[in-house]
């Protein structure tokens, strides 16, 4: 599972890939 936590301006965004780890 990898998650990326990404902070941009005043949006914060979470993006979490776990599709080869199903």
């Amino acid at each position: 599972m990898n998650c990326i936590m990404k902070s941009e301006l005043f949006l914060i965004n979470l993006i979490c890939n776990d599709e080869l780890n199903s």
